[in-house]
């Protein structure tokens, strides 16, 4: 990173094979450090490394050893005090970490990396490509849409309540509206059924759906609203 503030952004040849050493030096020299935290650390910095330094096949190494090695994450580590500590924590931030960078959808992307062209610009509205975001796209919304029928058999509630909510504010901000219309209706409801729901929250993506179908004028997202109101 140093070096490519040195040229700003403009690598010589010179140091353009510098920087493939350093990153090929980090990708041989990390799978001997024994925690696995640690690693899948380094491999994600090592990508956002490697993606700025426009080193695309090395940035693709690291991710596919990042997403192999998280299947190796144990469940509990040992903690300073001795008792076992969940690596869920770590889990839920690592994961959010990789898939932004990972970035499927939406299609215009709302950030870049310099001088770097992205799938939007690479693939544009190819077929294939959309196809695949939108497979990927199905089979993420199914795994969390199973994660809150097992909270609702688990009795958590409250979790229940925040995750539908949350996938509320994702799907108002980047899905597709018109084909998750009734979706939407369903979690909305199911984020209220909750004896103490983030009202905050809910007002915030209130505040932000009628800013936006105030804007846009769409009757899709009018017509959400309205309803939304009618049973809140």
């Amino acid at each position: 990173m140093e070096t490519r503030r040195i040229v700003k952004g403009f690598h010589t040849k010179k140091t353009n094979s510098f920087v493939r050493a350093c990153i090929a030096y980090s990708f041989i020299t990390i799978p001997s450090l024994d925690d696995v935290i640690l690693r899948l650390q380094l491999y994600l910095s090592s990508s956002y490394v490697s993606l700025i330094n426009g080193c695309l096949p090395q940035t693709d190494s690291f991710l596919k050893t990042a997403i192999t090695l998280i299947q190796q994450l144990p469940q509990y580590i040992d903690s300073s005090d001795g008792r076992p500590k969940s690596t869920d924590p770590f889990l839920l931030s690592y994961t959010s970490q990789l898939l932004s960078f990972l970035l499927i959808v939406p299609e215009s992307y709302p950030y870049h990396i310099s001088k770097v062209d992205s799938n939007d610009t690479l693939y544009g509205n190819e077929s294939q490509f959309m196809e695949q975001i939108s497979s990927l796209s199905g089979t993420v919304l199914n795994d969390i849409l199973e994660y809150l029928q097992q909270l609702s058999d688990e009795g958590q509630y409250k979790r229940q309540s925040s995750v539908a909510l949350e996938l509320f504010c994702r799907i108002i901000s980047h899905g597709d509206v018109k084909k998750m219309h009734k979706l939407l209706i369903n979690l909305w409801q199911l984020s209220k059924k909750n004896s103490s729901p983030d009202i905050k929250r809910s007002e915030i993506a209130i505040k932000y759906l009628r800013q936006k179908a105030n804007h846009s004028s769409n009757p899709i997202l009018l017509d959400l609203l309205f309803k939304i109101d009618n049973r809140s």
